[in-house]
C-alpha cells in the first residue's frame, strides 16, 4: 500500500496527501463492493498519510496506530477514483498523538475519523 500514496505535504499541525487509485489488476482494486463498508486499502493508506506528520517532523519519529474514537462513513470510493487525505493534529501527549482525518474523492467526503491515536516509538532495542 505504501506505493499508493502519491505525495504528502506537511505543515505545522496538519498533513495532506493524495492516494492514487489502485490498478485494476491489483488484489484490492474493487474493495468497495459489496462487502466492505470502508475500502480497507484507502483506510490503510490514510493512516500512512497521517504517520508522515511525525516521520517528516524534526525528530523523524515512527508512530504506530493504536485505535480511533469514531469513524463516520459518508460514501464509497469509486474503483478508479484517487482520494485526498487531510489530517489535523488535535492533541499531543508526550509519545501519544491524536489526529482527525477527512478523506474525499472528486470532492465527495468518503469518511472521517476522529482522534486517530498513534504512539511514537523513540527507541528500539534489538537482540544481538
Amino acid at each position: 500500500t505504501f506505493r499508493l500514496v502519491d505525495w504528502v505535504e506537511r505543515a505545522e499541525r496538519r498533513i495532506v496527501g493524495e492516494v492514487r487509485a489502485p490498478h485494476e489488476e491489483e488484489l484490492f482494486s474493487f474493495t468497495t463492493a459489496p462487502r466492505f463498508a470502508v475500502d480497507p486499502l484507502l483506510l490503510d493508506a490514510s493512516f500512512q498519510v497521517a504517520s508522515n506528520w511525525d516521520a517528516l517532523g524534526p525528530f523523524g519519529f515512527i508512530a504506530i496506530p493504536l485505535g480511533f474514537g469514531a469513524l463516520r462513513i459518508h460514501a464509497r470510493r469509486g474503483g478508479a477514483a484517487s482520494a485526498r487525505v487531510e489530517v489535523t493534529v488535535v492533541e499531543e501527549q508526550e509519545r501519544d498523538v491524536f489526529y482527525d482525518l477527512e478523506v474525499r474523492a472528486a470532492g465527495t467526503k468518503l469518511f472521517e475519523i476522529e482522534r486517530l491515536h498513534r504512539r511514537r516509538i523513540d527507541e528500539v532495542a534489538r537482540d544481538a
